[in-house]
């Protein structure tokens, strides 16, 4: 960070330094024994401005609305607005808030870097966040955020999320913690989806708020519209949650690929590690891992697939767990889905189970399935198309439904 300042300064963009107790003018902050405030830096900044926080502790939030010129998030900060720590971890965004007031940093403008800072989830009865995204094209990376309060409660619909998105962002290397949720995807304000890049952060210790809503990472459309094409979750670590690593919930065409999920609240009852979403459609999920999932005790899903519809599903790689993959048409309609190169094992009752019969349209191509129980399980009126499969115990008990195709299958030890 020294030396991206020293950059700066060596540059011809402005360099401006705020402290807690800043009183300069604007003009003449140029120098970190003259600071501003962080109220007068949010008003007055412009594109090509790095604004410095030297180390404190900051209240009262902070209140973004000027913008910058760039095209996209990852243009050249000389057509942003950055707002950077000075030294990591001793710059810290206090949570306690005004009364009126439950969101630490709201960005209103576009074109917003916001780098390296301490974030409180504000200490506010209901729900608080500590980052929200109103703009586009702005840029959250290198911060710790978190929730150390008490007086969000733990039952009901109370949030104390970290990161929340309406408009499009890239979000990367954050370290998130004890929150409800890490990082939600959020329709913007008339109702669309927003191709935001959710990359590199690690989520842990998401337990706090309302528990039955604790996941690492949210997509949930806004309205009428959640069509969220080209927005991309990947590469991110999550463990310690409590519901899902990931929840799609309503959405379309979102990418999840190559992220690591692992070892979740060991007090939670159902966690999964990817939920695809109850009415969502097209969802891409590639690449991921789940590990330490509980076998035993409760519904314990890898993949909890129920009502997705028409998503892809592959290269996977689940180890434990109740089920591996779980699929049945739940809210929506669970409909031509395909499931491919998928490597499933040590799931308890059933590597791959397909659980009401009104499912249409499942593929099963090149996946490796390891059940204690069963390596597959069909339900009564439902069918699998399916080829190139290996069912490592040779236990491939479908029950009563119906298993078609299954050309160059292959049973038993690979």
């Amino acid at each position: 960070m020294l030396i991206y300042s020293a950059f700066w300064q060596g540059s011809e963009a402005g360099v401006k330094y705020v402290a807690p107790g800043g009183d300069a003018a604007w003009p003449d902050c140029t120098a970190a024994d003259k600071p501003c405030s962080k109220t007068t830096a949010a008003n007055r900044a412009v594109a090509g401005d790095l604004v410095v926080f030297l180390p404190g502790r900051y209240q009262g939030g902070l209140r973004i609305r000027n913008g910058g010129t760039c095209q996209s998030a990852s243009d050249d900060d000389t057509r942003k607005i950055v707002f950077q720590a000075a030294d990591s971890d001793a710059v810290v965004l206090d949570g306690s808030l005004p009364a009126d007031r439950k969101i630490n940093i709201l960005i209103a403008g576009n074109c917003i870097a916001i780098r390296n800072f301490v974030v409180k989830v504000p200490d506010i009865a209901g729900s608080t966040v500590a980052i929200l995204n109103l703009g586009r094209d702005n840029e959250i990376a290198y911060n710790h955020i978190a929730y150390d309060g008490n007086l969000v409660p733990t039952s009901g619909f109370a949030h104390a999320d970290g990161i929340v998105l309406r408009n499009r962002a890239w979000v990367h290397e954050n370290r998130i913690h004890s929150v409800t949720v890490g990082v939600s995807l959020v329709g913007h304000g008339t109702g669309a989806g927003h191709r935001s890049v959710v990359e590199g952060n690690v989520v842990f210790d998401v337990n706090k708020g309302d528990l039955e809503d604790a996941d690492c990472f949210k997509a949930v459309k806004n309205t009428t519209n959640g069509d969220f094409f080209g927005a991309i979750i990947r590469g991110n670590e999550c463990y310690g949650w409590h519901d899902d690593g990931f929840d799609g919930l309503d959405t379309r065409n979102l990418e999840v690929s190559d992220n690591f999920f692992h070892d979740p609240d060991p007090f939670a009852d159902h966690p999964t590690c990817i939920k695809p979403g109850y009415y969502s459609v097209n969802q891409t999920i590639i690449g991921n891992r789940c590990l330490g999932l509980p076998r035993k005790g409760g519904q314990r899903y890898c993949i909890d697939a129920q009502g997705t519809q028409s998503s892809i599903f592959e290269g996977n790689y689940c180890d434990g767990g109740t089920y591996g993959i779980y699929l049945q048409r739940g809210a929506g309609r669970g409909n031509n889905n395909r499931f491919i190169r998928n490597t499933i094992i040590n799931a308890f009752e059933a590597a791959f189970f397909l659980a009401q019969g009104g499912v249409k349209g499942t593929i099963l191509r090149d996946n490796t399935f390891s059940g204690t129980v069963r390596d597959m399980l069909i339900t009564s009126g439902g069918t699998v198309t399916g080829s190139g499969n290996r069912f490592l115990n040779d236990k491939n008990n479908k029950g009563f439904g119906k298993y078609l195709g299954g050309q160059n299958d292959s049973k038993g030890p690979l």
